[in-house]
């Protein structure tokens, strides 16, 4: 008996653990700051016939295409001729979840005058729970590739070389699926995105989706075929974790709290209605029409990943060499920095072209050059060059070496942002005297700021992290440096789901009444860290939430640690903690091991009932079910 009484006393222990954790697995999100995206006209979803005989082996499912207003009746003529965009669903999802993509899609072709446009369809799969049984799976695959040939033979002239596929939760399984089928012509699709999409399954209930699932692990690598993008929703996505929309086969597998001009996390319906969102995937879709796999992924790279300048990059392409001066106009203004950490500050804009000149003879001051600019919207702006002297006696430089695309789009609450690190040994080894900073006229405001430091002077890696259990916090930085721009600091060891940590960020000393401050926490082996804006005015201190999406993959060792991107305002000094979570760990665990839950109990339950009825059978006794449990 007390055995027994010890084995009630730890289960309700470990109960009581997992509620703690499951309440915070519940509510460690942040707010949602997705912007709702809206319909210009209402929108119309026309029924696509299908063949007599698709109509009848599948009538619970359907074809439609989107419209809006005075558009909707070419689509009722069975009138096409744009790019076609099919839409597929998830669990128990709605045709109508295409409206946010479609109707952005439009008023986009409309107001940049595109030379094309893309059409969407979206299939109706009855709202089906294929999440829960993948006895659905087969029969929507097959339904999907007929809507396909079927799209294809509404286009009587100029007919579409490929289809774009967008599938959502369980609608991107779907759309990978199709290459199961032997019939299934895989030059018909080119590119396919997938948005929270489980490419390894969340809950397995059945042997139908197992099996689903190991026949798309059998299927030879799709990235030599179709240009794979995937979409993940962060911490805010409650039924999919981001770890779970990693995939081999995509070209770029992000979350979205990563992708620039986003920044934000949305849960699993919103992926598909949020404004930041939606607006990059169109942008990234009107870019990437190409028959060059090379040119799609470089697309989705910029817009996803590494956004440097404008929002289209036909227009963002920076040239190798820029003419700085053309050695007859008026030179503009040729400053020189000597300090090693200044601002720039010119409240009111600047009247001519103002160039800001860095040497590059005496790096006693520092190898390493970071510079943040502030509501600086030149494409071309950073450059390394040759400087020499004009006929008036002004140092300048007439080419330069562009280093613009080194720049990053920085996450930002007001004005945009971009922040470059720059190494000034490679620099000077390559001929450049001069780094060039480059503000062209406008009547804005306009800041750039200068860092210039050791190579290890802001990369730091403490000795080890706080323990699980721990409750004492580990100073990381007791100040930071008086105009520092930037800091990296390591987070060796963490590489495991349930280590969990709260990173205190906090003023000590500012001269701003309103300033920013950028966390980042970036895992080197996924694209699913996050970003936080810290914009609160004058003094602060702020808890960032660090833990894992996906833990460190064993066979690569050779992965640098996740580490934090601090991008400071250098009008501040701060100072930087860390300390262990264990309600963050526990929520952790219920994030990962839930899914875990319901089979093992009922695993247990049947096990414990059969030793109930072996026992009635047997020994006309019937033991308790804690006695059956133990002896089990």
């Amino acid at each position: 008996m007390a055995i027994i009484n010890g084995l009630i006393g730890v289960c309700l222990m470990l109960f009581a653990l997992y509620i703690i954790g499951f309440n915070n697995y519940l509510k460690n999100y942040e707010e949602n700051k997705c912007e709702m995206t809206y319909m210009f006209e209402y929108p119309q979803y026309v029924r696509i016939s299908l063949p007599i005989n698709v109509t009848i082996q599948f009538r619970r499912y359907g074809l439609f295409a989107y419209s809006e207003g005075r558009f909707t009746e070419r689509a009722r003529e069975m009138k096409f001729s744009g790019i076609p965009v099919l839409f597929i669903p998830g669990n128990s999802g709605s045709l109508k979840q295409v409206r946010s993509l479609a109707s952005v899609s439009l008023r986009k072709s409309l107001s940049s005058h595109s030379p094309f446009h893309f059409d969407f369809f979206s299939v109706d799969l009855n709202e089906e729970y294929m999440g829960l049984f993948g006895g659905f799976l087969n029969d929507q695959t097959r339904f999907v590739h007929h809507c396909i040939e079927r799209i294809f033979s509404l286009y009587k002239r100029n007919k579409p070389e490929s289809i774009v596929i967008i599938g959502h939760s369980m609608g991107g399984i779907i759309a990978k699926g199709l290459y199961l089928d032997p019939d299934f012509d895989p030059s018909q699709v080119r590119l396919m995105i997938s948005l929270a999409t489980p490419h390894s399954p969340a809950l397995v209930m059945d042997t139908y989706m197992a099996e689903y699932y190991q026949s798309l692990a059998d299927l030879p690598p799709l990235n030599k075929t179709v240009t794979l993008i995937s979409v993940g929703g962060g911490v805010r996505d409650l039924l999919i974790r981001s770890g779970l929309t990693h995939t081999a086969d995509a070209h770029i597998a992000v979350t979205s709290t990563q992708v620039p001009d986003v920044w934000l996390s949305t849960d699993h319906l919103s992926i598909l209605w949020c404004k930041q969102l939606v607006l990059v995937l169109i942008r990234a879709l009107f870019d990437s029409i190409s028959a060059d796999p090379n040119h799609r992924e470089k697309v989705f790279n910029y817009h996803m990943l590494n956004r440097s300048a404008g929002k289209d990059l036909d227009t963002s392409h920076h040239a190798d060499k820029v003419l700085l001066w053309d050695g007859v106009s008026k030179a503009g203004a040729w400053p020189q920095n000597t300090a090693g950490r200044t601002t720039a500050s010119y409240p009111t804009g600047v009247a001519e072209t103002t160039n800001h000149l860095l040497a590059l003879d005496d790096l006693s001051q520092g190898s390493i050059l970071d510079v943040l600019t502030v509501n600086h919207r030149n494409k071309d702006w950073l450059f390394a060059c040759k400087a020499g002297t004009s006929a008036d006696q002004l140092l300048l430089c007439t080419w330069g070496d562009n280093l613009s695309a080194m720049a990053r789009i920085a996450p930002t609450r007001q004005l945009k942002r971009k922040v470059a690190r720059l190494d000034l040994v490679e620099l000077k080894k390559a001929g450049h005297t001069h780094v060039v900073a480059r503000i062209l006229p406008t009547n804005q405001p306009v800041k750039i700021h200068f860092d210039l430091h050791s190579a290890y002077e802001r990369s730091l890696t403490p000795t080890s992290l706080p323990r699980w259990i721990s409750f004492m916090s580990t100073t990381l930085i007791k100040e930071t440096a008086p105009k520092a721009l930037r800091y990296t600091i390591s987070l060796p060891g963490l590489q495991s789901i349930w280590q969990a940590y709260r990173l205190l960020v906090q003023t000590v000393n500012c001269s701003d009444i309103d300033h920013q401050t950028v966390v980042s926490f970036v895992v080197p082996w996924s694209n699913d860290g996050n970003s936080k804006v810290i914009l609160i005015a004058l003094l602060f201190s702020e808890f960032i939430k660090i833990f894992l999406h996906s833990s460190k993959p064993v066979r690569i060792p050779a992965v640098m640690d996740p580490y934090i991107d601090l991008t400071l305002d250098p009008l501040c000094t701060y100072s930087v903690k860390i300390e262990s979570s264990i309600f963050l760990s526990l929520g952790q665990m219920a994030r990962f091991y839930s899914p875990l839950l319901v089979p093992s109990v009922a695993t247990i339950l049947l096990l414990t009932l059969r030793y109930q009825l072996h026992s009635l059978g047997t020994k006309q006794k019937c033991p308790l079910f804690m006695t059956a449990v133990v002896i089990r």
